[in-house]
């Protein structure tokens, strides 16, 4: 008997806002569908872009977040528990997760290697920006218009923009 063990794109779940600046975490399982045990000490590795063999790889790619080691896995239907990545700052534009089970090939008897890894694509939004804008005709001066004389410039500005804006001030 041999063990199999595969992830599931379906299962990938993604917490956090999808803006940028957000730190998400991703979830998911590993499963041995085979009908044979799985060693202890297999590896399971999250990567957010980069390529399946990449993240399937024995080497630590640039793009991994972390990795989660597993236990022994009984054969067919032993599913594990929820692994959570660590959290990974988002970047505006598309992206992959990937979750790799077994990237330092432990379970050397696997009947089918092909479906150790799955993804799922996201894309993250820019994180929304203030538009502050003033009104020329709402500009009030106060004070004589006289040479030397100190004027004092009172206007209203709006922020009509989708994101906060910190306090500010001129002068």
């Amino acid at each position: 008997p041999q063990p199999d063990l595969v992830t599931n794109h379906q299962d990938i779940t993604i917490t956090g806002a999808l803006t940028t600046g957000t730190s998400l975490t991703f979830t998911s399982t590993v499963k041995n569908q085979g009908s044979g045990d799985a060693v202890t000490g297999s590896i399971g590795r999250w990567c957010v872009d980069g390529t399946e063999s990449q993240c399937a790889g024995a080497a630590t790619p640039s793009t991994q977040i972390n990795t989660h080691t597993f236990g022994a896995f009984d054969p067919n239907p032993f599913t594990s528990s929820p692994r959570t990545s660590n959290g990974w700052t988002a970047t505006a534009g598309p992206h992959t997760i990937w979750w790799c089970a077994d990237v330092t090939n432990v379970v050397t008897n696997e009947s089918n290697e092909s479906n150790n890894c799955h993804s799922k694509p996201f894309t993250v939004s820019a994180a929304p920006q203030p538009d502050l804008i003033t009104n020329h005709q709402d500009i009030q001066i106060t004070g004589a218009l006289t040479t030397g004389t100190s004027l004092t410039f009172t206007s209203t500005v709006k922020n009509q923009g989708s994101g906060s804006a910190a306090p500010n001030s001129i002068g």
